[in-house]
């Protein structure tokens, strides 16, 4: 299977079919940074085991989708750029926000503004 291919056929899949397309596929294409970070922009939800600790693929995944906060490293939840693009998303993403961040008034004032 060729990367453009698996890209193409993750996009166009729902998040439930995405997930076995992933595993299904070749090793060397799930250890492919841009086929993770292609899947995180369209289903920010299933973020690979092996990319959980990457800032460029829970940037990917926050963008798509702010609730996506949930899912990436608790790590993520404290950097504020990361925490502050996802409530810009979903306000409400502030409720996966560590307790530092949720307190900030900037971030807070971003969640009620994009709470709706």
């Amino acid at each position: 299977m060729e990367k453009l291919a698996l890209i193409t056929d993750l996009r166009n899949a729902d998040v439930y079919r995405m997930a076995d397309i992933y595993k299904e596929a070749p090793e060397e294409l799930q250890a492919d940074k841009d086929v993770v970070i292609a899947m995180v922009s369209m289903h920010g939800s299933f973020i690979p085991n092996s990319f959980k600790d990457d800032p460029e693929v829970a940037l990917a995944a926050v963008r798509n989708n702010g609730r996506s906060l949930e899912h990436v490293n608790p790590s993520f939840q404290d950097d504020k750029e990361i925490v502050k693009v996802a409530v810009q998303r979903v306000g409400s993403a502030i409720s996966f926000a560590s307790d530092r961040l949720k307190s900030d008034r900037e971030i807070a004032l971003l969640a009620v503004k994009n709470n709706g």
